[in-house]
């Protein structure tokens, strides 16, 4: 049997990374050393709490290591308006969480669990602003070389949502993202370009309905919750952009894309957070390059 891949999930639930800790969290092909959590969807005390509520809905133990309240340089602007002011619309019937908070702080858990890994050995699977890592990368840039890959959901390449630039974790850090992109480990990043094709269509939530389990009845009033918005348009169901994050690093056959040159625009102004794609590597200097993956077998 394959040895479990070690990951760390940097995050910030939100109701699609909600969904991504839970296939996380119920995939035995992941050994997850810990949870970091960042300001984002909501605010930094709202999105530990929903980490906790989610280790305790799925009753696992999982360190959670509570991070940055706010981007390195922006003000923080929340997404509650899509995800509620708890950040897990449609999970209010959960009990107060009991899952324990780590007294040690994300950015140095990040760099103390690097630090201890072989080389290319753990997995970083990032669904919100890259505050943390970025942080992290600074502090520490020798850890870069225990990093397996970092896999992203971030950016657009055609378009945002946040603003017709830029996408919302991209967006909410630009600056983090752009360190990110900077920093010479295997990246991969997962945009909107992809994820606008993973909604959780009413076809693809049947086979939950009359589950009598707590998971899947919270799962479903998520997803009633969360609506039917897609591509700022009445779709079949909302895009689940974060559970793709986990999806790609179990299955990496569902989706496909190309390598190029990757920025993300930090200027104040319309393209701020905007992610650049240099396909054919005209950009000079030339930019980082990452694997951008636009392809998704969604009913997969």
């Amino acid at each position: 049997m394959t040895k479990p891949q070690k990951i760390i999930i940097d995050c910030d639930p939100g109701l699609d990374d909600a969904i991504a800790l839970l296939l996380a969290f119920a995939s035995p092909e992941l050994d997850i050393l810990g949870i970091t959590v960042a300001a984002g969807n909501v605010g930094l005390e709202q999105t530990v709490k929903n980490t906790r509520l989610l280790v305790d809905l799925a009753g696992v133990s999982v360190p959670i290591h509570s991070g940055c309240p706010a981007p390195l340089f922006r003000r923080l602007e929340t997404a509650a308006h899509i995800h509620g002011e708890s950040g897990l619309k449609g999970a209010e019937h959960l009990p107060p969480p009991r899952a324990p908070v780590s007294d040690e702080h994300a950015v140095p858990a990040l760099i103390r669990h690097l630090r201890a890994a072989a080389p290319a050995e753990i997995i970083l699977a990032c669904t919100g602003p890259l505050t943390n890592l970025a942080a992290a990368l600074i502090q520490a840039p020798e850890i870069a070389v225990s990093i397996a890959r970092i896999v992203v959901m971030g950016g657009g390449v055609a378009q945002g949502n946040a603003t017709p630039a830029a996408e919302f974790n991209f967006l909410t850090d630009p600056h983090a993202a752009q360190i990110v992109c900077r920093s010479g480990v295997p990246l991969e990043i997962i945009p909107l370009d992809l994820t606008w094709q993973a909604e959780a269509s009413s076809a693809r939530l049947k086979p939950l309905v009359g589950v009598e389990t707590q998971v899947a009845r919270t799962v479903l009033s998520m997803m009633a919750a969360y609506g039917r918005k897609g591509r700022h348009v009445e779709s079949d169901g909302p895009p689940l952009h974060d559970p793709c994050v986990i999806g790609h690093i179990l299955w990496p056959d569902l989706m496909r894309g190309q390598r190029g040159g990757v920025g993300v625009d930090v200027l104040p102004g319309p393209n701020e957070g905007r992610l650049t794609a240099d396909w054919w590597s005209v950009a000079k200097p030339p930019l980082p390059q990452a694997l951008v993956l636009t392809e998704i077998d969604a009913d997969g």
